[in-house]
């Protein structure tokens, strides 16, 4: 391994290591331009109007668990977002497929969350976006502090994804280029075509589910 990974708060490595075998990762070189897919995760997490602060690190811990579990990297938290990612900085042909599949799982332990909190808060819940595609993934940043992450329209579209679960009342939906990418793995279920900002055309999703 080159360079010290701790500094990138990847607590997932020893996880991937355990999975591949043998680690062998450059990070320190210039951006390069890779495909794979990005999930963001948003929820609403407020207790009598205000956050609550354990309650949301409670749920993190649960979720990024279920994403190390399905070989994701956990890119950053964006406030009360987690974006993640699968197929950089290690190769993974079945990037779409992972990433699917740990939505749904997400989904699952959203629920068994909410069993435990009980009527302590009924509106808490989750949207969770996926596209695949390429994306430049790297070190960047400033010259004082760097993160390791990925940016480009692949991201860019997973969040505004994301943000169109709630008008499309889905707790999950992923692009086409996700489904297609996936799709003898899961059944999906056309959420129709919205509008995009920075898109001419609108764009097709779909609500995935288990194969019964």
């Amino acid at each position: 391994v080159d360079g010290d990974l701790g500094a990138y708060t990847f607590d997932g490595w020893s996880l991937v290591q355990t999975n591949t075998g043998a680690l062998n990762l450059r990070i320190d070189g210039p951006p390069s331009s890779t495909t794979f897919d990005t999930l963001h995760f948003s929820e609403g997490a407020t207790l009598g109007g205000t956050l609550n602060v354990a309650l949301l690190n409670n749920y993190f811990s649960r979720q990024v668990d279920v994403v190390f579990h399905h070989g994701g990297s956990l890119d950053k938290f964006i406030g009360d977002c987690i974006m993640a990612l699968w197929g950089a900085p290690l190769d993974d042909a079945q990037h779409a497929r992972h990433a699917v599949g740990c939505a749904l799982d997400m989904a699952d332990t959203l629920q068994a969350f909410k069993r435990e909190l009980g009527a302590a808060d009924e509106s808490f819940d989750v949207g969770i976006g996926i596209h695949s595609g390429p994306a430049v993934v790297g070190l960047i940043g400033s010259d004082r502090r760097r993160e390791y992450t990925a940016i480009g329209d692949t991201v860019n579209l997973a969040s505004r994804i994301e943000g169109l679960t709630k008008d499309a009342k889905r707790r999950i939906l992923v692009s086409r280029d996700t489904m297609l990418a996936c799709r003898e793995a899961f059944d999906f279920v056309p959420a129709g075509s919205y509008k995009v900002k920075g898109r001419a055309q609108e764009v097709e999703l779909f609500e995935p589910r288990r194969k019964t």
